[in-house]
């Protein structure tokens, strides 16, 4: 009696195997990398041109994948995870609603501004040509890849020059390009899709994308832990994300700190689950109940609805930070204290951000602009 004869694979079949092969590879190398996408199913596609993800699914042009070599393989796999780790599909969806162009140009010039970014963070890092490549027709500017200009300052750029989306007769069904075409600005190396969950502007549609990025702020922690418990993956890509605030609002800059230093807090006391299978030894997250202190201009320059952008941007930081309390201050050219306790500070107890959206500010004030008060009050 013979062996069973082994089950012959088709070529959509071969070709998934070979990505899946490629992407265990980089654990050795770029572990960030497989920390992203190590666990996403992969799937082929002909409605796109090369690689593409969603953040969560992998999905493959099989002509594509077949025309390039291995190397290439694991530096496309890098680009998408890189794509997620920066929420470019959240950060669409936001831009869009500014930009004044279609959906489908929008994405257009989005996905070429990301993949200068992207192209010219890997391209720089210390094992581009040991460990990974990008194939040789890959987006790559002089300008764009090297300037750490974020993708919202690329594509206003690329706007301002004239930039014009491609005839809608050069794109095959779906988001992509031509998968044989020598033109690089014809398809990139790989996509960032955006969930259907995720796109729009109803309530449920934002609840998703913060859900989403809080998710993903996660996940690049734990990437960024990874890369220096193994001491591989010298690009240290996924640290400097981690490192970085990746937006230039000055509200985003302020939500990106409180992030880093509210939503990370780990401890060796509780190992991360998600390694010890491998006995790799991580720090998991502590449940640690929050108080933020917060200072409100309240002058008479402050009206209405700036008292009202300021209590929408605390509600988002109370949501995402999961914040016990917030305790704020009212400050002019003096310090309105709270006459029940002749202090500064007014409390808004909250259920870990549950109770955020009830929030309420008292308008009080109506003096000269100084922040010295308050600095003068911390400092005694």
């Amino acid at each position: 009696m013979g062996w069973p004869k082994e089950k012959q694979l088709t070529d959509d079949e071969l070709v998934i195997r070979r990505v899946k092969k490629q992407r265990s590879k980089l654990f050795g190398c770029v572990p960030g990398a497989h920390q992203q996408m190590g666990f996403l199913p992969i799937e082929v596609s002909d409605q796109i041109a090369t690689f593409a993800t969603d953040g969560k699914k992998i999905l493959v042009n099989r002509l594509f994948a077949e025309s390039i070599n291995d190397h290439n393989i694991r530096g496309i796999i890098i680009h998408e995870s890189l794509h997620i780790g920066l929420k470019h599909h959240i950060r669409l969806v936001i831009w869009m609603k500014r930009c004044g162009l279609s959906k489908e140009d929008a994405h257009e010039i989005w996905n070429t501004g990301a993949d200068y970014v992207i192209n010219g963070m890997l391209k720089s890092s210390e094992n581009y040509d040991k460990d990974f490549t990008l194939p040789d027709n890959v987006l790559w500017d002089e300008i764009y890849s090297t300037c750490g200009w974020p993708v919202e300052k690329i594509c206003n750029d690329l706007l301002r020059k004239g930039w014009k989306p491609k005839p809608k007769t050069n794109r095959p069904p779906g988001s992509g390009g031509d998968p044989t075409s020598n033109d690089p600005t014809d398809n990139g190396c790989g996509e960032i899709l955006v969930p259907e969950e995720l796109q729009g502007d109803s309530e449920e549609a934002r609840g998703a994308r913060e859900k989403e990025e809080q998710d993903i702020n996660n996940r690049v922690a734990e990437a960024a832990m990874l890369e220096k418990q193994i001491g591989n993956g010298k690009g240290g890509m996924f640290d400097k994300i981690f490192k970085s605030t990746g937006k230039t609002a000055p509200s985003d800059h302020i939500r990106y700190f409180l992030k880093k230093h509210f939503s990370h807090v780990r401890s060796y006391k509780r190992p991360n689950k998600r390694f010890l299978h491998r006995q790799i030894y991580l720090p998991g997250k502590i449940k640690t109940p929050h108080t933020l202190y917060a200072c409100i201009d309240s002058s008479a320059s402050m009206g209405r609805d700036e008292f009202e952008t300021c209590r929408k941007n605390l509600v988002k930081w109370a949501k995402d930070l999961g914040l016990s309390k917030i305790r704020i201050a009212y400050v002019d050219s003096v310090i309105h204290m709270n006459t029940k306790t002749n202090k500064p500070w007014y409390d808004i107890d909250l259920k870990n951000g549950t109770g955020a959206d009830a929030m309420e500010l008292d308008i009080c004030g109506g003096g000269g602009t100084s922040f010295d008060p308050i600095f003068d009050y911390l400092a005694k």
